[in-house]
Formats: C-alpha cells, sequence, structure tokens
C-alpha cells in the first residue's frame, strides 16, 4: 500500500510540474505574439520591424535567463551533498534495479578491500629488494627494502663519470674517455693473480650486463656485484700508493673471495626460484674460495680475512 502512495505522489509531483512548464511557456509566448499582431495593424515598416525583433529577442533573453537559473540552482543543492554519501535507500533511489546494483557493488568492494589488503603470498617484483617477510628472520637482512637495483648501478656508474670515483678510489686517474670496465680493467687485471684477474673479468660481465642488457636486475646478481664491488675495495685499501701506479698490490694482506649463491639462497633468502628473469642469467661470477661471502662478512662482523702468502699471487 505504501508504494502504491509513494506512486502517486510521484506521478502528481510530476504532472504539476509540466503544466506548470507548459502554462509558463504559454504565457511567455503571449507577449511576442501580441506585438506581432499589433505591429501588422500598423504601416510603418521600420516600426513594426523594431516591434517583432525586440519581441523575439526578449524572448530569446528570457528564455536563456530561466534555464541559466535552472542550472545555477541546481548545481547549488548538489553542493549541499557530502560526498561520501551514496544512495542506497528506497527513498534515495527509487529504481530498484539501480539501487541492488549499488549495494551489490558496496559489498563486493568490501570484500575486494579486504582480500587485497594484505597479500597472501609475499609480491616480489623483479629489479627491486623484496619486503622483510620474504627473507628468514634468523639473518639480518642485507638492504633496504623495495631498493632498486638498477638505480644503484647507475649512481656507481655516475660517480665515475661526473665525480671521478671509483668504488672508494677519489685519486683516480682515468681518461675522460674511459669507462667502468676500462677503469677495472687498468687498476686490476694488469697482474700476475689469475684470481684477481677472473673476480675483474666477471665485475665487467655483470656490470655491462645490468647497466645494458635492459633487463630487471635479479637480487643474486645485485648481490654478486655488490660482493665483487666490496672485494675490489679491500683490494684498492691494500694497495701501496707510494708505488708508480695504483694498481701495484701489497699482497702481504691480500683477501680471499667468494660469492656463494647456492648457500645464499638455501640458508639466507626465501625468494623463489621463479624470481629471477631467466635461469640462464644466472652467472657463476666467482669460483667458490671460503664458505661464506664478503658480504656475509661485511654485515654480520663476522671475519674472514685469510692473509696467504706472498708467493701465492706474486708468481714466484
Amino acid at each position: 500500500m505504501k508504494s502504491y502512495v509513494v506512486k502517486w505522489r510521484l506521478w502528481i509531483y510530476r504532472g504539476s510540474i509540466a503544466i506548470a512548464m507548459v502554462f509558463l511557456v504559454g504565457f511567455s509566448i503571449v507577449l511576442p505574439i501580441d506585438c506581432i499582431a499589433q505591429a501588422a495593424e500598423s504601416f510603418n515598416n521600420a516600426w513594426n520591424t523594431f516591434i517583432v525583433v525586440g519581441a523575439l529577442v526578449a524572448f530569446a533573453v528570457a528564455c536563456v535567463i530561466i534555464i541559466v537559473a535552472r542550472i545555477i540552482f541546481y548545481r547549488s543543492c548538489k553542493q549541499h551533498i557530502p560526498r561520501w554519501y551514496l544512495p542506497f535507500a528506497p527513498g534515495d533511489l527509487p529504481h530498484r534495479g539501480s539501487r541492488k546494483l549499488v549495494l551489490t557493488n558496496m559489498e563486493r568492494s568490501r570484500e575486494l578491500s579486504t582480500l587485497f589488503k594484505r597479500p597472501k603470498d609475499p609480491v616480489i617484483h623483479a629489479g627491486m629488494e623484496p619486503p622483510i617477510r620474504c627473507d628468514d628472520k634468523a639473518y639480518e637482512k642485507l638492504f633496504p627494502e623495495y631498493l632498486n637495483y638498477a638505480s644503484c648501478i647507475k649512481v656507481v656508474a655516475d660517480r665515475l663519470k661526473y665525480q671521478g670515483i671509483f668504488l672508494n678510489n677519489a685519486d683516480l686517474k682515468m681518461g675522460l674517455d674511459e669507462t667502468f670496465s676500462d677503469v677495472v680493467r687498468n687498476q686490476f687485471m694488469d697482474t700476475e693473480d689469475k684470481f684477481q684477474m677472473e673476480n675483474a673479468q666477471k665485475l665487467i660481465d655483470i656490470y655491462e650486463m645490468m647497466r645494458y642488457s635492459n633487463e630487471e636486475v635479479t637480487r643474486s646478481q645485485f648481490v654478486d656485484f655488490v660482493s665483487l664491488a666490496i672485494y675490489f675495495v679491500d683490494i684498492s685499501l691494500t694497495m701501496d700508493k707510494k708505488l708508480p701506479h695504483l694498481k701495484q698490490i701489497n699482497t702481504t694482506s691480500r683477501l680471499q673471495f667468494n660469492v656463494d649463491d647456492e648457500d645464499w639462497e638455501r640458508k639466507i633468502s626465501r625468494t623463489p626460484t621463479g624470481y629471477f628473469n631467466n635461469e640462464s642469467d644466472k652467472f657463476d661470477y666467482v669460483p667458490y674460495a671460503d664458505s661464506s661471502s664478503v658480504l656475509r662478512r661485511t654485515f654480520t662482523g663476522r671475519s674472514f680475512i685469510k692473509p696467504t702468502s706472498t708467493s701465492s699471487h706474486s708468481g714466484h
């Protein structure tokens, strides 16, 4: 019964609005019609034209004023409606289908917001450091969350290009046309130590691959690069700067080095295997010389410095 009353009220309201609009338009048309009729009885053509045109212009102006006023009034009424208000009551949205659609989508949005608030599985993006929950809590996290690997590699290249700083060496003698790879070759590959030469070549390979392959840098690749960089920082710290060339190494305090990819992935990283872009891109950059990498030695405070004899590196 209540629904019929609502419908009758709605029809009465709409009918009264229609009748009022008809009367408004009718009374508005009376003025120009009356002016045209009176002007037709006069023999002054100029005056007749002025009256007719003036009546039409007045009618057009009145119509424009009414339409603009209605638009302004409608927009002013909408400003008082809060933006967070949704029409879901029968009085707000009388059309049952539209109201049901709104309520269904609202309920679905609530379910989806609860579902996607926290993913069930870790979300790992290629080229970025995974969040803490992806790693084994027994080990300290080495890099900040969501660290962009490519940006870090670019910073290393920019420091060398614009500041002349290679890793931690600010006294580098290099030409303007020399690249990162050229500096590594000039500083660390002119030696009889095959172990150092292999690591230098692997540093060049992984740098050029990450910098120019247009592929996302994987976590293991970035760990390898940082470990190799730390290795050569340690090497540069043992350089005898009194010698004519910085590449002359004081071999009495040489450091052993290792990047243990398998041990890293097995004990520290919980990153799924599918995280890597391509299994063929995984490089065996450094041979296994120790049981722990330089990164682990550096960040956990453990010391794996193993001085070796001069003869083992000097080639004598």
